[in-house]
């Protein structure tokens, strides 16, 4: 008796839904998990946003390239060169610092975008280099193809924070790029010679006010004149004093032989005879000697009235010679007196002198000090006028050398680019039904249970001649029949 030969099976499409349907637990159950799995991922975690500006590079223009024909001039375009120098200069180290210095990044010990540009437990010395660092690793630069733009981004968790990192970085870039082309530092030194003018001009004004406060300078013009008043007063007196003195010594020089030797008062000349007390004794001498000469011819020389007479004559000329030493030192002792007054006299003159030459330094030092400040005023109105200038020519050449503008600052993105929940959980339905069916299909033909009459054929090599289909009032029927 011949072997049966079973019929080769082919998998249709009815087997692929008859495959979905048996297994359709495990198809189910996959599509579940999977999706379940990226949902809850996905809402989970922490959410990533992205800020981005584009840079717009355009032609620099050079002077010396310049055609005067037909009101054109030509320039190079913008090369891939320029581009990437461009791109060099976002990633120096001297501009990242300054964003990450404008920004404090190095100081914060925040998590999420903080949390890339400084740590907490770094050495506080390597803390803004490893921020630079960090600055240049996280923000992408990248030029747009078939363009001169350059798009610069970064990602972060705090939207805020990293558009604002953004739109700082575009602003510092764009000062930096102007000071990197810039030719020479005329600004800064005029700023510099100003501020070294600024100085010395209030160093001058300063010395000035110290010298008028310590001086008592008020108005030198009107202290000299002052001065030459008190002089000439002074002199006038003088001169009179010296005269004074003078007529007083030649009195005192002709008198003194009259009055010292005892000569009679009527040998006194003329002319001196101006002393009051003098005066008098004379004239209460004169009748005294009348009425001694008539009692000598009245009365002998013995007699009780000549002695009378001739006592009252002894006494008045004691009297006399007393007040002749008392006119001598009167007459030395104003004449002292004068020679005093002159010596204060000279020794006010001096002062007024002295003064008069003090107020002539302070008066040549007080000009000097002036001059000085109106010179140094005119220096520094010199350079800050300079200084203007050199800061127009600057800001010409500026605009000249800016050649880059922003086309697009960051804007804050309320909707992250990771993870997009719609997104993946489409796919994540897409890639459970994929993996349902494969879990399926894995499912089925792992398990050889027999499930259909062609697996009776293809297990047992006999023919099928036909089936009861199923019975009602058979409960789990398809159990049974799996069991054997």
């Amino acid at each position: 008796m011949p072997r049966y030969q079973a019929k080769p099976v082919r998998t249709s499409l009815r087997d692929v839904f008859f495959i979905l349907f048996y297994k359709a637990k495990v198809f189910v159950s996959t599509v579940i998990v999977i999706a379940a799995v990226v949902i809850v991922y996905s809402l989970f975690t922490t959410p990533l946003y992205k800020a981005s500006g584009s840079v717009l590079l355009k032609p620099l223009f050079d002077s010396s390239q310049r055609l005067h024909t037909q009101e054109r001039f030509d320039v190079l375009p913008v090369s891939e060169q320029d581009i990437n120098s461009e791109i060099n200069i976002m990633r120096s180290d001297a501009l990242l610092r300054q964003v990450v210095e404008t920004l404090d990044l190095h100081k914060k010990t925040s998590t999420g975008v903080a949390a890339l540009f400084s740590k907490h437990s770094e050495d506080s010395s390597k803390t803004l280099e490893n921020a630079v660092l960090r600055l240049r690793k996280a923000i992408e630069i990248k030029p747009v193809p078939i363009s001169s733009i350059i798009n610069v981004s970064l990602k972060g968790d705090d939207s805020k924070q990293i558009t604002k990192i953004i739109n700082t970085f575009l602003n510092a870039y764009i000062d930096y790029h102007i000071n990197v082309h810039r030719p020479g530092g005329g600004v800064d030194f005029y700023s510099q010679q100003t501020e070294n003018a600024k100085q010395m001009l209030r160093q001058a004004e300063e010395a000035l006010k110290d010298f008028e406060e310590k001086e008592s300078v008020i108005d030198i013009p009107e202290q000299k004149i002052n001065n030459v008043t008190l002089m000439r007063a002074l002199s006038q007196e003088a001169s009179l004093l010296k005269a004074q003195i003078s007529q007083t010594e030649t009195i005192l020089d002709k008198l003194r032989p009259f009055l010292k030797h005892g000569k009679p008062l009527d040998a006194i000349p003329e002319d001196l005879r101006t002393h009051e007390i003098l005066v008098d004794l004379q004239k209460a001498l004169i009748p005294l000697l009348v009425e001694k000469e008539r009692i000598a011819l009245m009365y002998p020389v013995g007699s009780v009235e000549y002695t009378d007479a001739q006592n009252q004559v002894n006494r008045i000329e004691k009297q006399i010679r007393v007040i002749r030493t008392q006119v001598l030192n009167g007459i030395a002792l104003d004449l002292e007196a004068l020679n005093r007054r002159k010596t204060i006299l000279e020794v006010e003159m001096s002062n007024v002198e002295r003064q008069s030459t003090r107020l002539t330094l302070n008066e040549i030092q007080l000009n000097r000090l002036k001059w000085e400040v109106e010179q140094r005023q005119r220096n520094y109105q010199l350079y800050l006028d300079i200084r203007e200038d050199a800061i127009i020519q600057a800001q010409r050449e500026r605009s000249r050398v800016a050649n880059v503008s922003v086309t697009d600052w960051a804007i804050e993105s309320s909707i992250p680019i990771y993870p997009k929940k719609v997104f993946m959980t489409l796919m994540a339905l897409i890639a459970g039904i994929f993996a349902g069916i494969g879990g399926a299909f894995a499912a089925f033909f792992l398990d050889h249970s027999i499930k259909r009459p062609e697996d009776i054929e293809k297990a047992f090599q006999l023919p099928v001649l036909g089936d009861l289909g199923e019975l009602d009032g058979v409960p789990n029927m398809d159990r049974n029949w799996n069991q054997r």
